[in-house]
C-alpha cells in the first residue's frame, strides 16, 4: 500500500504539473567531469568571443565577474566564492536577467562614483544608430544588483571633430573603445577608432568641469589624433603630430599658397575593426595602449611618454606581453581586471570575432590569462597562465554546440552527444566531431563524464555543421541515430539503424549509414515525432530563413519516406524573426500531446503546445518561461542574440522535461523545469470510459476509451516509455510490453477535449 500512495501522489503530480504555466530555470546543478577535472562551471554555455568586466552581483563587497560572449550576443555572470582553496569563479545565471539586450560589446564602469559600475555598450537601436555608444546605470539595493535603467540612448560630442558641432560619438560595430580616465579629473573618458580612421579618437568627459559632479555625460571632441600615432597594419605604426580636423572651420579654409606644416597623412590605409584598451602598466600617471587588429594574431602595446592631458606615443612592442606574447589567430582583445583577486589588476585576452569566417580560430582556447606577479609599485609584470581560462571548467565543443539525449548504455538515464560547427585540427583542416558525456550518476541524480571527443570517430570525414538526432526511424522500438552533415552547397540527412535491441546498449555501424529523404539546404534544425497519429515518425524541418516545414511519413515503419506535407507550419515563416529556426519536438507540459520548442536568431525560446493540432493554424506560443528569484513573474527566454539549439528530457527523474541548449559559443545551458504559475486543473475522464487490461500485465496491453485521444507510458521515475500515441474512440488498441521491465508503470491519457485519466500498471515478468 506505501508504494501504491507513492504513485498516487506522482500521478496527481504529473497532471497538477500539466494544468501550470511552464517555466525553467537556468542552473549550474548538474555535475560534469573530464578525466579527472571537475567542470565547476559546466553549465555557463560555452566562450568564444569574451569581453570580461567586474561589478558587485550580491551582497559582500568583493566585485563579481561578469562576461558578455560576443560571437552569441550572452551575458554571463559569475560570483566570487570561497572553496576553501582560495577564492574562484562560480556561474551564477540568476543575475543574467538583471542585466538589458546588449550589442557588439559590453563595458561595466563606474561614470557617476557611485561605486555601482554602470553599462556602456553598442545597443542595437535600427540601422542609423547600430554604432552609437548607450549607457546604463547600474543599480543596486545594498543586498545585491537589482538591475539597469538606461541614462543616455546616444552619447554626443560637442566638439567638431567631424566639422558637426553636436555628433553622436560612433565606432564600427566590431571595434572595442576604451571607457577609462585619461586626463586625470575623475571622470570617465572615451578613447576609440574613429569612424574610418586609424588613429584614436579622444572624447573627453566634461561633467567635472561643467557641473563639478560626475554623472552629467558631457562630453567633447579633445583630439582625433590621441597620443599622435597612425596604426597602418599588425607592426606597422607611425608617430607624427598630425593637425586636428576642422580646427580651421570649412568656411576659412588654409590659404592654398602657404605649405601644410605637418606630415602628409598616410594614404590608402583602411579601417577595418580595432580594439582598444587603456592602462597604465608602468605606474607612471599616463595611459598606455594595447592595440588588437583584424586580421592580426598580436597585441601590440603603445608606450606614452606624454603627460595625461597630451599623450606623446614614442614605441611600441608588437608582441605582448613579452615573456608569452599574445597569439590569437585573430583580433584580440585586452582586459584588465583582478582576475585572479590579489588585489592587482591581470591581462585576459580574448579574440572580438563575431563569427570566424576564415575558420582559424581555436574556440575551446580562446581566452587567455596573465597574471600580473609583481609586488608593491612595481610596473606590471604579467605571467601567462592558461589559454583556456572559465573554458576549461565548462562545457565547451568549440563552436555551434549541437546536443541530443538518449539512453545509449540502456542503464535507465540519459546520455549526452554534442555535436559542433568544426574545430580546427592539428592539420590545419576544419572538420565537426561528435563529444559524449556518459551520464554515470542516475535517472534521478544524473553526473556526466567526458568518454570521447570523437565519437564514433566521425572527424577523419572532415565534415561541417554535424547535428545529432536521436528518434525511432525504422520503428523497431529502439532509438536510431540521425546526423545532418554540411558538405557544401547542401545539407544532407543521414541516419544509422540502432542495431541493438530496444532498452539495450546501442549498436551504430559506420557501414550502414542510409540517406534520408529529407531535403535540407544548409543549416536546418530537424524534429521527429508522430504527428499524425499512424504510429511512425515525421518531421519538422526549421530553416535557416525562419520557415517551418512538416514532412509526413508516407512510409512504414521499417521503410520510412518523407514527403512533404506543409511548408508553412504554424505560421511560423511569416516574419523574419524565426531566421536560423532551431526545433525539438516533446511533451514538454505533460499533458500526453507532442508540443514544439523554438528558438532563433533572437535569442528567444518558445513553447507552441499541441502542435499536431495547429500544423495550420496560428497558435499563440508561450514566451515565458524563464522563472527567477528576483522576479514574481516568469521571464521572457531570451538567450543573447543567437539561437539555442534545444535538447529535452527528464534528466532528474521528477516527471518533467528540462531542456540542454547548445550555444553559438560551443557550450550547453541548462534548464531545469520548475513549478509554473497556476491555472485551472483538467477535469478527469468518467471512469467507466476507460479500460485498461490485463493488470497485471505480461506481453500485451489492451486500450478500450469511449472518447478519442492520445495515451502515452512513463515508469515510477517519470522516464517516457511509450511516446504520445493516438487511441480512438469505441476502438481496442494492443499495445506490445513484451520488452518492458518488470516493475511500475504509469499510463496517462488526455481525450481531444482535455479530460484526463491515469492507471497504475504492473509489470510482471
Amino acid at each position: 500500500m506505501k508504494h501504491y500512495g507513492l504513485l498516487c501522489g506522482f500521478c496527481l503530480l504529473i497532471f497538477r504539473l500539466s494544468a501550470q504555466e511552464l517555466a525553467f530555470r537556468p542552473e549550474n546543478s548538474i555535475p560534469v567531469s573530464s578525466g579527472e577535472d571537475s567542470l565547476r562551471n559546466a553549465w555557463a554555455g560555452g566562450l568564444n568571443s569574451a569581453q570580461f568586466s567586474r561589478i558587485r552581483l550580491d551582497d559582500d563587497p568583493v566585485e563579481d565577474l561578469v562576461v558578455f560572449e560576443r560571437s552569441s550576443g550572452t551575458v554571463l555572470t559569475f560570483l566570487a566564492v570561497s572553496d576553501g582553496n582560495g577564492v574562484r569563479w562560480r556561474y551564477a545565471p540568476a543575475y543574467q536577467s538583471l542585466f538589458p539586450v546588449v550589442r557588439n560589446w559590453m563595458l561595466l564602469r563606474d561614470y557617476d562614483g557611485d561605486g555601482i559600475r554602470d553599462l556602456f555598450t553598442n545597443e542595437f537601436s535600427g540601422p542609423s544608430v547600430s554604432f552609437n555608444i548607450t549607457v546604463y546605470r547600474g543599480e543596486h539595493n545594498g543586498t545585491r544588483l537589482t538591475g539597469f535603467s538606461k541614462v543616455r540612448d546616444v552619447l554626443r560630442s560637442t566638439h567638431p571633430l567631424s566639422c558637426v558641432q553636436d555628433r553622436a560619438i560612433a565606432l564600427f560595430p566590431d571595434d572595442l573603445p576604451s571607457v577609462y580616465d585619461v586626463d586625470g579629473d575623475g571622470d570617465l573618458d572615451i578613447l576609440l577608432f574613429g569612424y574610418g580612421r586609424n588613429s584614436a579618437e579622444w572624447y573627453r568627459n566634461m561633467s567635472v568641469e561643467t557641473t563639478g559632479g560626475r554623472e552629467a555625460l558631457v562630453f567633447e571632441g579633445a583630439s582625433a589624433y590621441w597620443g599622435n600615432f597612425i596604426e597602418q597594419g599588425c607592426t606597422d605604426y607611425t608617430f607624427e603630430s598630425y593637425p586636428e580636423p576642422c580646427l580651421v572651420q570649412p568656411e576659412s579654409p588654409r590659404p592654398s599658397d602657404k605649405a601644410p606644416t605637418h606630415p602628409p597623412l598616410p594614404q590608402n590605409v583602411e579601417h577595418i575593426g580595432s580594439t582598444l584598451t587603456l592602462f597604465d602598466p608602468d605606474r607612471d600617471g599616463v595611459a598606455d595602449a594595447l592595440v588588437g587588429d583584424a586580421s592580426c594574431r598580436n597585441l601590440t602595446l603603445l608606450k606614452n611618454t606624454g603627460t595625461a592631458s597630451a599623450a606623446q606615443m614614442t614605441s611600441i612592442l608588437t608582441n605582448y606581453p613579452a615573456a608569452h606574447p599574445v597569439d590569437l589567430a585573430e583580433m584580440p582583445a585586452a582586459f584588465v581586471e583582478d582576475i585572479t583577486l590579489d588585489g592587482r589588476p591581470d591581462l585576459v585576452v580574448s579574440t572580438s570575432l563575431h563569427n570566424d569566417v576564415n575558420g582559424v580560430v581555436d574556440y575551446q582556447r580562446s581566452t587567455w590569462l596573465y597574471e600580473d606577479t609583481a609586488t608593491g609599485e612595481q610596473p606590471a609584470s604579467f605571467a601567462y597562465r592558461t589559454d583556456a581560462f572559465l573554458q576549461r571548467e565548462m562545457i565547451d565543443v568549440g563552436t555551434d554546440a549541437t546536443p541530443a539525449l538518449a539512453d545509449l548504455d540502456g542503464d535507465g538515464d540519459l546520455d549526452l552527444v554534442i555535436g559542433n560547427g568544426g574545430n580546427v585540427q592539428p592539420d590545419g583542416a576544419l572538420a565537426s566531431g561528435l563529444t559524449l558525456f556518459r551520464n554515470v550518476g542516475t535517472a534521478t541524480a544524473p553526473v556526466f563524464r567526458l568518454e570521447t571527443d570523437d565519437w564514433l570517430a566521425l572527424t577523419g570525414n572532415e565534415w561541417a555543421g554535424l547535428t545529432p538526432y536521436f528518434a525511432d526511424v525504422n520503428g523497431d522500438g529502439a532509438l536510431d541515430l540521425v546526423l545532418t552533415i554540411y558538405e557544401s552547397p547542401r545539407q544532407n540527412v543521414r541516419y544509422l539503424p540502432n542495431e541493438a535491441q530496444a532498452g539495450a546498449p546501442a549498436v551504430f555501424n559506420l557501414a550502414s549509414m542510409q540517406q534520408l529523404s529529407l531535403t535540407a539546404t544548409s543549416r536546418e534544425s530537424l524534429a521527429f515525432a508522430d504527428l499524425d497519429g499512424d504510429g511512425d515518425v515525421d518531421a519538422l524541418i526549421g530553416e535557416y530563413p525562419g520557415r517551418l516545414r512538416y514532412y509526413r511519413n508516407d512510409g512504414t515503419a521499417t521503410a520510412p519516406a518523407f514527403v512533404l506535407a506543409q511548408d508553412n507550419v504554424a505560421g511560423i515563416g511569416d516574419s523574419l524573426d524565426f531566421l536560423q529556426l532551431k526545433v525539438v519536438l516533446a511533451d514538454v507540459d505533460n499533458d500526453s500531446r507532442v508540443d514544439l520548442m523554438t528558438s532563433d536568431r533572437s535569442g528567444r525560446l518558445l513553447v507552441y503546445s499541441d502542435i499536431a493540432r495547429e500544423l495550420a493554424g496560428r497558435p499563440v506560443p508561450q514566451s515565458r518561461l524563464i522563472a527567477s528569484p528576483y522576479a514574481d513573474t516568469l521571464a521572457i527566454a531570451r538567450f543573447g542574440q543567437q539561437y539555442l539549439v534545444p535538447a529535452v528530457g527528464d534528466l532528474d527523474g521528477d516527471g518533467k522535461i528540462d531542456v540542454l541548449g547548445g550555444t553559438r559559443a560551443g557550450g550547453v545551458h541548462y534548464l531545469r523545469q520548475t513549478t509554473g504559475l497556476p491555472s485551472a486543473a483538467p477535469p478527469l475522464l468518467e471512469a467507466a470510459s476507460v479500460r485498461v487490461y490485463p493488470n497485471p500485465v505480461r506481453q500485451q496491453l489492451q486500450m478500450d476509451v469511449a472518447v478519442a485521444g492520445s495515451f502515452r507510458v512513463v515508469d515510477v521515475a517519470g522516464r517516457l516509455v511509450v511516446p504520445y500515441q493516438r487511441l480512438y474512440a469505441e476502438k481496442t488498441t494492443v499495445l506490445s510490453t513484451a520488452a518492458w521491465r518488470p516493475g511500475v508503470y504509469v499510463w496517462q491519457f488526455t481525450s481531444d477535449d482535455g479530460r484526463v485519466a491515469t492507471r497504475r500498471l504492473v509489470h510482471v515478468p
